[in-house]
């Protein structure tokens, strides 16, 4: 029979734990060693920290809104085309409208120039001598 304390309590939670305790404060002495060192070479690690965790989350929220972002050029894509369609239309439209006002006004200038040129012709007529 086992003794009443072995293998319960807070001395079996002590011995499961050893073993990670051990590398968890190595890292921490490994860490804490590189801080120091970039502290003696004239860098700042606490602002190179935070501006690299700002950089991740700007990232981390860039890629979760790409998806919005090309929705949305798609999307102003099309109104852009619809657009350009009805310019292209309109100007179309402008065109035939300014080809048919030039071909009235060339068609009237003939007409005019028909009737300068008959009443310019002389008329004869008997001479009454």
């Amino acid at each position: 029979m086992e003794s009443p304390g072995v293998g319960r309590g807070p001395h079996r939670l002590l011995r499961r734990g050893a073993g990670t305790r051990r590398p968890n404060v190595d890292s921490y002495l490994q860490a804490e060693h590189r801080i120091h060192q970039m502290a003696e070479e004239g860098r700042h690690p606490g602002a190179e920290i935070r501006a690299r965790l700002r950089d991740d989350a700007i990232a981390r929220a860039l890629q979760t809104q790409i998806g919005a972002l090309n929705e949305a050029l798609n999307r102003n894509g099309e109104v852009i085309t619809e657009l350009a369609q009805e310019v292209n239309g309109f100007l179309r439209q402008m065109r035939d409208q300014t080809a048919e006002i030039a071909r009235r006004g060339v068609a009237a200038a003939r007409e005019r120039q028909r009737r300068e040129e008959a009443a310019a012709k002389p008329t004869f007529s008997p001479s009454p001598f």
